[in-house]
């Protein structure tokens, strides 16, 4: 998998609070990280796309099979009928 550094921090050192879309027909998560028009696209692996915009910089994330590649990490599964949460326990550093 690829690196990518993502600057999610406005001027004072705010993090800004990026806009997630999840899609149930195609398990797709789509992450709006700022506005832009899509110039190129990176597969960083077979399930997640990062798209820039004309100056490079990354605009958005795209994760595909979203219930299996980000579910397993968050305790989400996908059913025939919705997304199904369960808790899962986790360190806060």
């Amino acid at each position: 998998m690829g690196r990518l550094k993502i600057d999610l921090f406005q001027e004072g050192g705010v993090m800004k609070k990026p806009k997630i879309h999840y899609d149930k027909k195609t398990d797709a998560i789509y992450i709006f990280l700022r506005p832009g028009v899509e110039e190129r696209f990176e597969d960083l692996s077979e399930n997640i796309t990062v798209e820039y915009d004309k100056n490079d910089k990354p605009i958005g994330i795209e994760i595909f099979n979203a219930s299996k590649v980000v579910g397993s990490k968050l305790g989400v599964r996908k059913t025939d009928e919705s997304i199904q949460s369960v808790a899962v326990p986790h360190k806060i550093r």
